[in-house]
């Protein structure tokens, strides 16, 4: 598994105090197998939690569904993110951001 990380920052012009209307930092996880990748995603202001945003293969996109949580890709991501201080995960849906039950260490 190749994993690359991507500090990204979108904000609003810093007013005559150098305050921001709007601020937003996160971290992109792309965690990649071949032609098969993953990413995750972490905000800075909330460095315990990370967001599964999508799976994609040969080019085809689409939602992490459950019976993802069980792919080796996954369980490599799941397991590199633990190392990194995340404890709390949810998966991007169609509908929203679902929270995701914590597998512990031992099913990894």
């Amino acid at each position: 598994m190749e994993v690359e990380r991507v500090r990204h920052l979108d904000c609003s012009e810093p007013d005559k105090f150098g305050m921001h209307e709007y601020y937003y930092e996160w971290d992109d996880y792309w965690f990649t197998d071949g032609a098969l990748f993953l990413l995750a995603r972490s905000h800075t202001d909330e460095p315990e939690e990370a967001d599964f945003m999508g799976i994609n293969l040969d080019g085809e996109s689409r939602e992490i569904a459950l019976t993802d949580l069980s792919h080796p890709l996954f369980i490599a991501a799941y397991a590199y993110l633990l190392t990194e201080g995340k404890v709390k995960f949810n998966r991007f849906t169609g509908k929203g951001y679902k929270v995701m039950d914590t597998l512990s260490p031992n099913e990894i």
